[in-house]
C-alpha cells in the first residue's frame, strides 16, 4: 500500500508542461521566415494579416521539440487549397493537413491545429502553401513540450526511446516514448511514468 501511495503522490505531481509562442504577421513576414511566390500585407476581417497568393508558400525558422501548430486563417473567394508540410531536415517535405475552400470563410478567421510527426527534438520546419489565390493568415501558434520531475524524489531516471538520462528536467517532443522512474533518499524506486505506447505502472 505504501508503494502505492508513493507512485500516485509522484504521479499528481509530474507534469507535462506545454509552452505556446504566437508569431503575428500585423508587419508582414518575420525576418527569420522565408518565402516563394507573391506575398502581400493585407487588413482582412479587422485583422492585420499576410496574404499568400497564388503558388506563394511561407517557411518557418528551425524550430525544436513542437508538440502541436496551430494557424488561423481566412481566404479570397477563389482560394482553393493550403498544405502544411513539415520537414526535419528542411528540404524533404511531408504534408500534415490539406485545408480547403469549403474548411474556411470569407467573412470570419478560423483556426487549425495540427500535430508533426516524429521526433522534432533535433528541429523541425514547417511549410504553408497556398494552391490559388487567396489564403489570408493572421497567426502561427506552436507549442514545445517539456517534462519537470517532482523535487521530493532524489534520483529521477529518463529513458526517452531506450536512451537513458539522469535529471530533473527534460525535453520532450511528440509521438517520443518517454519513461520516468522515481527513488526515494534511500535508493528504493517508488515509481515510474511512461508517455506514448509504454504503461503507466509501478
Amino acid at each position: 500500500m505504501e508503494k502505492f501511495l508513493l507512485s500516485l503522490l509522484c504521479l499528481l505531481t509530474v507534469g507535462f508542461a506545454g509552452q505556446a509562442e504566437t508569431i503575428t504577421f500585423g508587419n508582414g513576414l518575420p525576418s527569420d521566415w522565408t518565402k516563394t511566390g507573391n506575398t502581400a500585407n493585407q487588413t482582412r476581417v479587422s485583422k492585420k494579416c499576410l496574404q499568400l497568393q497564388k503558388g506563394a508558400s511561407i517557411s518557418t525558422p528551425q524550430l525544436a521539440n513542437v508538440t502541436e501548430i496551430s494557424v488561423e486563417l481566412n481566404i479570397s473567394s477563389n482560394a482553393t487549397t493550403l498544405t502544411i508540410a513539415q520537414s526535419l531536415d528542411g528540404t524533404n517535405w511531408n504534408t500534415l493537413k490539406t485545408i480547403n475552400k469549403s474548411d474556411c470563410s470569407t467573412s470570419e478567421w478560423k483556426s487549425f491545429t495540427v500535430t508533426p510527426e516524429g521526433d522534432t527534438s533535433n528541429g523541425i520546419f514547417f511549410k504553408l502553401t497556398s494552391a490559388a489565390a487567396s489564403y489570408y493568415i493572421s497567426e502561427f501558434t506552436y507549442t514545445t513540450s517539456t517534462v519537470s520531475f517532482p523535487t521530493d524524489c532524489a534520483v529521477p531516471v529518463f529513458t526517452i526511446d531506450g536512451v537513458e538520462a539522469a535529471g530533473e528536467n527534460l525535453t520532450a517532443y511528440a509521438g517520443s516514448k518517454i519513461a520516468v522512474s522515481c527513488a526515494t533518499k534511500d535508493s528504493k524506486t517508488v515509481w515510474s511514468v511512461a508517455k506514448g505506447n509504454d504503461e503507466i505502472g509501478t
